[in-house]
């Protein structure tokens, strides 16, 4: 993810995330507040994780609304003890950008902070140190690319493509036990690490049984996506600093009870020994 509060960083470009914290927030609060234990248990302090925090605000917003939520748990609970103190762990791969994320603390907070790097699909912690693991809209990105897909001689190869839809089954199927290996991993990973009645929250964007993948506005972008990366990489054999402005227009359909039409314009550029950079404009 592209760090720092630029106008292509994640900061920025995170709408669909904090959507996502907003809509399932009175669900998190039931939850966390019915279903965690306090029973025959004393806290010195209560550990928490953000697996895949990414470098914008929304992890605070989650991490607020987790917080909140257990100092209403513990006061009402356990009125006549000393609430713990909270010890919140940041985690993202270790490219993430987080000194921008730090930056973005409030001076006065009721918990601890450490960042730590590395993926989620390993173990990153202690045996039985979590009390809480959340997650919010991470999970869908897999540890690597399933290898078949890079095999010419399979019939999974997936050709001129950066993602599954469109292609042949061989490839969703491909993608899909890549996801099977990925999500086992990271269960046993905080299976191992969460402690005794410890808490799991998991936010995964997802489709319903049945649902066509050329249904799927994310499916369509990465589409268009594809194509402008691909006139990339034949203009870039060419050689020389040649640009190039392909525009492509998306019609996409989303919404419930009613379809609201958006377009998206893709302008790309490469410039030779410079690097290059691809733009997404959405035009309303």
């Amino acid at each position: 993810m592209n760090g720092g509060d630029g106008p292509s960083s994640y900061a920025r470009n995170s709408s669909y995330q904090r959507g996502a914290i907003d809509a399932a927030e009175a669900l998190l609060r039931k939850e966390i507040y019915q279903r965690l234990d306090l029973t025959d248990h004393s806290f010195s302090s209560f550990t928490i994780a953000d697996f895949g925090c990414s470098s914008g605000p929304n992890t605070l917003l989650a991490v607020d609304i987790i917080i909140q939520t257990l100092l209403h748990k513990f006061s009402s609970s356990m009125p006549n003890a000393k609430t713990p103190e909270f010890q919140v762990f940041f985690n993202d791969l270790p490219q993430t950008d987080f000194n921008s994320l730090f930056a973005l603390l409030p001076p006065q907070r009721p918990y601890f902070v450490a960042g730590v790097p590395g993926s989620f699909y390993g173990n990153l912690f202690p045996k039985a140190y979590l009390n809480l693991a959340y997650s919010s809209c991470a999970l869908c990105w897999l540890s690597d690319l399933p290898h078949e897909i890079r095999d010419t001689t399979s019939p999974a190869y997936n050709k001129g493509r950066i993602h599954y839809t469109g292609a042949s089954a061989e490839v969703a199927q491909a993608y899909s036990c890549q996801y099977k290996k990925d999500i086992k991993s990271f269960l046993c990973a905080r299976s191992r690490e969460l402690a005794e009645d410890g808490l799991m929250a998991l936010i995964v964007p997802g489709v319903p049984d049945g649902f066509l993948d050329s249904q799927a506005s994310t499916g369509s972008e990465f589409d268009l996506l594809g194509s402008c990366l691909m006139d990339m990489a034949r203009e870039n054999k060419g050689g020389g600093c040649r640009q190039f402005q392909p525009a492509h227009i998306l019609h996409n359909s989303k919404g419930t009870g009613r379809h609201h039409q958006k377009q998206w314009r893709v302008e790309a550029r490469e410039n030779g020994d410079t690097g290059g950079y691809l733009r997404i404009r959405h035009h309303a």
